[in-house]
């Protein structure tokens, strides 16, 4: 019994041993089947976009897309239209699966851009095409951020306009020039894609203007110098038209003491209409078109929560989604009053008018919030520039 036993004792160790063996061979064998039944049941393009790994430089990269099926055959022959057309196509390289360093993109309807890439934004310096019937012309090359056009860059128009300068968030902003078709040449300041500050205008005849623009129109003091006429007219704008100022001959009003006056300068700021031995009429007049239109030659630089308190500004909020019936943050530019109605600002049809004006809209236009806010300001300004003109007539009797 006492040699027996250890003799028993191995064969059980044996055969619990294969058991367990058997065991974990059947458990690889079913984890095995359900992988195989898992990747049977995956879309092939799964597995070999998590296969892929992109990193790094890559070859083409292609994204395909349905074609639309063609009609039947009169004969009756089988379309061998493939179901699945190239769209998109990438060559370049590739970080974390996501378009990273250099790399070129062609879109399905031909448009091209070759450049820096980050973290899938075309980002840093790089060069955009568009195709136009069968050729690619080049849009814009320059810098870029996140997917828009950012820093400098050289855009070019389709009607044969081009812009060198600087670009923020996709707009024009900041210091640039714009050269136009018919002979025209703007250099000055931009913001939010339209002339915002001081600049100067070469016209294709010889006329030239050098003063302040306000979204894209001549607003503010500027000298306007008529070629034909050997005369400057030098005085206040408004709405892109002259509004009170002096209009005399080019000699003499260069030889008036005005001698550094220099008509092909760049961006240097005009001083304060002071006209020698002028009427008070005429100076009183200016300053009080500086004051009326104050706020209007400073909406594209306010900041609401500056202008406005929180209250305030919820208030205005509530009024807009009452008439923003869509909710897509866009609402008609005639519902102007009513909302100033509502908001307890009545205003007159003519000051509603002139801030449409002001923000570049007209009764067929969308509004967004923060324009609708801006409106809010400058008739708030319309309002007290009134009250005091009617306190200081009061005053006067």
């Amino acid at each position: 019994e006492i040699l027996v036993s250890p003799l028993l004792q191995r064969g059980r160790r044996q055969r619990e041993a294969m058991s367990s063996t058997h065991e974990s061979v059947s458990a690889t064998r079913r984890r095995k089947e359900v992988v195989h039944d898992i990747l049977n049941n995956t879309q092939k393009w799964k597995i070999n976009e998590n296969n892929s790994l992109k990193s790094g430089t890559r070859s083409s990269i292609f994204w395909s897309k349905k074609t639309k099926p063609s009609a039947p055959s009169i004969i009756g022959t089988k379309s061998k239209a493939k179901p699945y057309s190239i769209g998109t196509t990438y060559k370049g390289e590739w970080k974390l699966n996501k378009k990273h360093g250099f790399g070129c993109q062609i879109w399905a309807k031909g448009n091209k851009y070759e450049g820096q890439w980050e973290e899938g934004y075309r980002h840093g310096r790089g060069s955009f095409w568009v195709m136009e019937g069968k050729k690619l012309r080049k849009q814009y090359t320059g810098s870029w951020k996140r997917g828009l056009k950012d820093g400098l860059g050289v855009y070019f128009y389709k009607n044969g306009d081009r812009y060198e300068g600087e670009w923020h968030n996709g707009l024009r902003s900041g210091k640039g020039t714009l050269f136009t078709h018919d002979g025209q040449q703007y250099n000055g300041m931009w913001r939010e894609d339209q002339q915002n500050g001081f600049g100067r205008l070469v016209k294709a005849n010889g006329d030239v203007y050098r003063g302040q623009w306000l979204n894209g129109k001549r607003e503010g003091s500027g000298i306007y110098y008529f070629k034909s006429k050997q005369s400057v007219y030098d005085g206040e704008w408004v709405n892109d038209m002259p509004k009170c100022g002096i209009n005399m001959d080019a000699k003499d009003y260069l030889s008036q003491g005005k001698k550094d006056v220099n008509l092909d300068a760049k961006f240097e700021p005009i001083p304060i209409l002071r006209v020698k031995d002028s009427d008070d009429i005429l100076i009183k007049r200016i300053e009080q078109i500086e004051l009326e239109r104050h706020a209007a030659r400073n909406v594209a630089f306010i900041e609401l929560e500056s202008e406005f308190g929180e209250e305030e500004l919820d208030e205005m909020r509530r009024a807009y989604s009452v008439v923003d019936l869509n909710g897509n943050g866009l609402i008609d530019a005639s519902e102007m009053a009513k909302l100033l109605h509502n908001i307890d600002l009545p205003a007159s049809e003519d000051d509603v008018a002139r801030v449409m004006v002001d923000l570049d809209k007209n009764s067929d236009s969308k509004l967004s919030f923060q324009e609708f806010a801006k409106g809010v300001h400058l008739i708030k300004h319309l309002v007290t520039i009134k009250k005091k003109q009617q306190q200081k007539d009061r005053s006067e009797m």
